[in-house]
C-alpha cells in the first residue's frame, strides 16, 4: 500500500509545482516578449517626498505597459525622469528644464509644491490660527512661462493630464489658473475636501478655524470628510464642513462612471478615500465620471446647507478630441508593489480580486478604476 501512495503523492506534489512554475514565469515571459511602446512622456510633480508616492504609481503603469523613452528606448525611472522637486538632492528643476519638444503626453501630478514649516509647527498655527497656508512656500505652482509652455504643447496636438490641486496652490496667479482651467475645459469651485480615517489627524488650523466659525469645540475622533469651502469673495478664511460618522454611509464616497469609451473596463461604483475637489465643467466639456457622497439624512442636509452637491464631477474631457483631461481627485498618489510590474496581465487578476476584497484606501480605486481608465487614455496618445 505505501508503494502505491507515494508514487501518487509524488505526481500530485510534482503537477502543483509545474503549475506553480507556470503561473510564475509565464506572466513574466509574456511580459518580456511584449512590443516596447516608444512615447515622450513629460511628468510635472513639484511636490515630492522620499517615497516619490505622489506619481510612483504612474511610473509602475509605464513600467508595466513597457512605454520607454524615444531617444533611447530606456524605462522611466520615477526617481529621475520628472519635471519638479528632487529630494535626494534638494534640487527644484527651473523653466529651462521644462522641455516639451516632441512630448506625446504631459501629466500634471502634483504642484503644490515644497515649504518651510517654522521649528515649533503646532505654536506657529496657535499664534497665527486664521492663515490658510502657515509657511513659507520655496518652490511650487505654475509660472506664467510654464503655462505658455503647456498651452502651446495643447494647441499643436499634445495630450494633457492634470490632477487635483493643479489649480489650488497659491504660488499660481488668478489669471494664470484661468488659463490652465480654459485649458482644461473647467472652472474652479474654490472647494476642496478630503476623507480622513481618523478625523482629529486634520490640521491644526482647520480645528481652530472651524472652532471659530462654528463656537463649538472640535470632538471629532472617527472617520469622516473635511471639506474647505472658498467661494464667498467678501469671507477672508474658508468655511470648515465635516461629515462624521453619523453624516455619511459605507462606503462614504464613491465613484460612478459614465458610458464612454474612456470608461470602458472601468468598474462602476468604486469606492475612494483621499482628497478630492468641485469644479464647474464648460459647456464644451464632457463628464465622464462622477463623484458621490454617501450621506444620512443629517450629512444630506449639512451639505445642503452649504450649497454643495453630493453628485459631483469626478473625471473632465475639456472636449469631444479627448486630448485634454482633468481628474478633481488625487489619483496618481497611490501605493502599489513593484512586485508584479513585469507581470503580463497582472492588473487583470487584480481587478477581480478587489471587487470581493474590501479595502478602505486606495488599492482597490487603484486597479478597479486609475488603471483602466489610464490604458484607454494612453491608448489614445499618438506619438508626434
Amino acid at each position: 500500500m505505501p508503494s502505491t501512495v507515494l508514487p501518487a503523492t509524488k505526481k500530485i506534489l510534482y503537477t502543483l509545482l509545474g503549475v506553480a512554475a507556470v503561473v510564475i514565469l509565464l506572466p513574466q515571459l509574456l511580459w518580456l516578449l511584449m512590443e516596447e511602446k516608444p512615447l515622450k512622456v513629460v511628468v510635472v510633480d513639484k511636490t515630492v517626498g522620499s517615497d516619490f508616492r505622489e506619481h510612483a504609481s504612474l511610473f509602475w503603469l509605464l513600467n508595466h505597459w513597457k512605454i520607454v523613452k524615444p531617444e533611447d528606448g530606456a524605462e522611466y525611472n520615477s526617481r529621475k525622469d520628472y519635471y519638479g522637486f528632487h529630494p535626494a538632492d534638494s534640487i527644484f528643476d527651473t523653466f529651462t528644464d521644462f522641455n516639451l519638444s516632441d512630448c506625446d503626453i504631459l501629466y500634471l501630478a502634483d504642484t503644490y509644491g515644497v515649504f518651510r514649516y517654522p521649528m515649533d509647527y503646532d505654536m506657529y498655527e496657535r499664534l497665527v490660527p486664521k492663515v490658510k497656508i502657515p509657511a513659507l512656500q520655496l518652490y511650487g505652482g505654475f509660472t506664467e512661462q510654464e503655462v505658455t509652455a503647456i498651452e502651446r504643447f495643447s494647441r499643436t496636438g499634445g495630450m494633457l493630464v492634470a490632477e487635483f490641486n493643479t489649480l489650488h496652490n497659491p504660488a499660481v496667479r488668478h489669471g494664470d489658473s484661468r488659463r490652465l482651467q480654459r485649458l482644461l475645459g473647467i472652472q474652479s469651485e474654490e472647494v476642496v475636501g478630503k476623507y480622513y480615517e481618523k478625523l482629529d489627524d486634520a490640521p491644526l488650523w482647520m480645528k481652530e478655524l472651524y472652532s471659530a466659525q462654528t463656537k463649538m469645540k472640535w470632538e471629532f475622533d472617527g472617520s469622516g470628510i473635511i471639506i474647505t469651502d472658498a467661494r464667498d469673495l467678501h469671507q477672508q478664511y474658508p468655511t470648515i464642513i465635516v461629515l462624521d460618522a453619523d453624516d455619511i454611509n459605507i462606503p462614504v464616497m464613491s465613484i460612478h462612471k459614465k458610458h464612454h469609451p474612456i470608461m470602458d473596463g472601468v468598474a462602476d461604483e468604486v469606492p475612494y478615500y483621499y482628497f478630492f475637489e468641485y469644479v464647474k465643467p464648460e459647456t464644451s466639456a464632457v463628464v465622464l465620471a462622477e463623484f458621490s457622497l454617501n450621506c444620512t439624512e443629517r450629512g444630506y442636509e449639512k451639505m445642503r446647507k452649504a450649497n454643495l452637491p453630493t453628485v459631483f464631477p469626478a473625471v473632465v474631457a475639456a472636449d469631444s478630441s479627448l486630448r485634454n483631461f482633468y481628474c478633481t481627485g488625487d489619483f496618481a498618489d497611490s501605493e502599489v508593489a513593484p512586485l508584479l510590474m513585469r507581470f503580463y496581465g497582472a492588473e487583470l487578476p487584480l481587478y477581480y480580486l478587489y471587487s470581493v476584497y474590501y479595502v478602505s484606501n486606495q488599492t482597490r480605486f487603484f486597479w478597479r478604476m486609475y488603471v483602466p481608465m489610464m490604458k484607454n487614455i494612453f491608448s489614445r496618445a499618438d506619438k508626434r
